[in-house]
Formats: structure tokens, sequence, C-alpha cells
């Protein structure tokens, strides 16, 4: 049986997307954050989704140096 090996997007397929949404977005912040993490993580879109603000920032409202996970995600 032969295996199929995901398709990926080059650096530059990668920027020139960065470069559109923050151009064509309703919510450019959102929707980059949305792709970094995928790119960036490797997180699914239902893990991203799942993601809470407590989960990111800490309570003085800094982004965490460390992100740690429930396995539920």
């Amino acid at each position: 049986m032969k295996t199929k090996r995901a398709r990926v997007l080059s650096p530059s397929q990668s920027k020139h997307l960065l470069r559109v949404t923050g151009a064509t977005s309703r919510h450019p912040e959102r929707d980059t954050l949305i792709f970094l993490l995928g790119l960036t993580c490797g997180m699914r879109i239902s893990e991203i989704a799942r993601l809470e603000v407590v989960d990111v920032l800490s309570p003085s409202g800094r982004l965490r140096e460390e992100v740690s996970l429930p396995g539920s995600l």
C-alpha cells in the first residue's frame, strides 16, 4: 500500500499567505495567529479553536513564554 505524504506550503507560499491575510482579513491579527499556530506549532484547527485566553496569557496580561495545554485539547 502506497502512503501519501501531506502537501506542505513552501516558505514563499507561507509569507504570501501571511501578507494576504494581513491585507484582506476583517480580523487580521486573529487570522494571522491561527495560521501561525498551525504552521509553527503543528496544531490542528480543532485544537486552536479550543484555546482560551488563560492558556496563553498570564494573569498580568503578558504572553506566557511556555504554554502547557491539557491533553484534552
